[in-house]
């Protein structure tokens, strides 16, 4: 009889531990909700980002300070740090700090608010709030640092480069250029530098547009515009007779007639008028038959 009195007090112990453990795995720990001898007393003495601005791939740490340990021995406090939606994105309940360390999307701003709570009567209750504060990722931050031709009037049949320059190199940004007709010439998101080979036709003017398009808060934006203008003048060149080797008439049925030019006839016909009349054609060197 002794024995199985013995049994079901330690079965009853058994119990009571089981029953004991339940409440403890489900119930708030103490330094949450408890109520303690003597209550929690603070507030938030700052809140601030460091830094408020970033650029590309830069981060920030939101800070909120409070007056005294939220761990203090006798007593205890958390803080929740929340986005504008009222999420919470992290929390701390130790220290005189919570941080939260953030790299908002380029172009966006992200602002966000702290509580700061403590146990009243076995609640949770929030004694001070603090905020907003906000974080701005400006994105890309260039812009146009030259737009140029290399030689804006260049000669018949030669090339030339047009070139548009940025202040650093593109990353989630670039540059579209088009010509005066509104044709795609060129993209260019590497690199500090967009180069376009051009050759106008003769007497052709050529405008090339660059347009510089940043990636902003999930939108390709326009910041800024150049534009590059290329003329071809054509043959510039001038004609004389050649009075070195005048012209002669052979057996009175041809004349033969010998004209200079001060630059190359390319793109360019050199015509002879007798009496009016068109009587010859001639290119290249400049002969006329």
């Amino acid at each position: 009889m002794g024995a199985l009195h013995a049994r079901l007090h330690i079965r009853r112990g058994i119990g009571v531990l089981a029953a004991v453990l339940l409440l403890m795995s489900v119930a708030p720990q103490p330094s949450a909700l408890a109520d303690t001898a003597a209550e929690w007393q603070g507030s938030f003495t700052a809140a601030y980002a460091d830094p408020a601005v970033v650029g590309l791939d830069q981060w920030s740490a939101v800070r909120f300070v409070v007056s005294q340990p939220l761990q203090n021995g006798v007593s205890a406090a958390w803080v929740v740090i929340r986005d504008a939606k009222g999420v919470a994105v992290t929390s701390c309940n130790s220290g005189t700090e919570c941080v939260w360390n953030f790299n908002p999307a380029p172009g966006a701003t992200e602002t966000f608010t702290a509580q700061l709570s403590t146990a009243r009567n076995g609640q949770s209750v929030v004694i001070d709030t603090a905020g907003p504060v906000s974080v701005t990722d400006i994105g890309w931050s260039g812009d146009f640092s030259y737009a140029r031709a290399d030689n804006p009037s260049p000669a018949v049949d030669v090339a030339t480069y047009v070139r548009f320059g940025v202040t650093e190199p593109l990353n989630l940004a670039y540059l579209h250029v088009n010509d005066e007709m509104g044709a795609i010439v060129a993209d260019c998101s590497q690199g500090v530098e967009c180069v376009i080979p051009v050759n106008p036709s003769s007497g052709e003017v050529k405008t090339y547009t660059a347009t510089l398009r940043v990636y902003l808060d999930g939108h390709w934006v326009d910041r800024s515009t150049r534009s590059v203008t290329v003329t071809d003048p054509g043959w510039t060149g001038t004609i004389s007779p050649d009075t070195s080797n005048p012209g002669f008439v052979q057996a009175n049925t041809q004349a033969w007639f010998h004209f200079t030019t001060t630059a190359p006839p390319y793109s360019t016909t050199i015509n002879v008028y007798v009496d009016g009349a068109l009587q010859a054609s001639c290119g290249g060197n400049g002969n006329a038959t």
